[in-house]
């Protein structure tokens, strides 16, 4: 090998381990959070939210997320799942185990009401919680529905007022298709017609929701009443019948 040769050799050598990704010198922190935070936006990693710190909770959480499909409340604002997630996530909404009782067995939020004005609000500092039944905990779908249920509640769909049995058919109705779940029916019953907004209550069991007035005022123009006749029974299941 002659001396212009071993020359060459020698450079392109040493290029080579100049360019090494060994000798790389090595990036700031601030670019490294930068880039894993591209790489985990453009692989769709969900933002999770931060007031929710149980494991599972958060996966009940993740799981209205991921439902898109829009449900339409007559008389309020199209939902779905995901819309739901991001308003709990926006609010800062902390979602707990309501070791305490507060809710007496149930699941729940604490209404406040000054007159015919209620919000979710105690007037004390910090986002009050959504309580959710320690007895959820075996069931995931059952604590999806709940859960999505709870914050339709706390994105107050029909104003600023008292609770509703519309209101209720609504949250469960929106816990029940965002879960995915078969209980409660809702087939056959037209929720702004009084007599089958009652019969619903009762074939579902969940006669506790009798003792709350029937409507809010946003929908009570659309609240269909019969008035001396008709078949309150039109279009109800058949099995649903022998409902007491």
């Amino acid at each position: 090998m002659n001396r212009m040769t071993l020359i060459a050799f020698f450079s392109i050598a040493a290029v080579s381990i100049i360019h090494s990704p060994l000798l790389a010198a090595p990036q700031p922190a601030g670019a490294r959070r930068a880039g894993s935070a591209a790489r985990a936006q453009a692989d769709g990693e969900v933002q999770l939210p931060a007031a929710i710190s149980d494991p599972l909770l958060l996966a009940a959480w993740l799981r209205i997320y991921q439902q898109q499909a829009l449900i339409q409340p007559s008389g309020a604002a199209a939902v779905s799942g995901r819309r739901l997630a991001q308003f709990a996530r926006q609010q800062a909404i902390p979602v707990v185990w309501d070791t305490a009782q507060v809710c007496k067995g149930g699941s729940c939020s604490v209404l406040h009401c000054g007159g015919e004005r209620c919000t979710y609000d105690d007037g004390r500092p910090g986002v009050d919680p959504i309580y959710i039944a320690p007895s959820e905990r075996a069931d995931l779908q059952a604590l999806t529905r709940t859960l999505a249920h709870e914050i339709f509640h706390r994105m107050q769909p029909f104003g600023p007022v008292r609770t509703t049995r519309y209101e209720e058919y609504w949250a469960f109705r929106v816990g029940t298709d965002v879960a995915q779940a078969s209980w409660p029916r809702f087939d056959g019953f037209d929720p702004l017609d009084p007599l089958f907004l009652t019969l619903w209550i009762q074939v579902n069991r969940l006669g506790y929701y009798l003792q709350l007035p029937e409507y809010p005022a946003a929908v009570a123009a659309q609240v269909v009443r019969t008035a001396g006749g008709g078949d309150p029974y039109s279009g109800v299941p058949t099995q649903a019948y022998g409902a007491p």
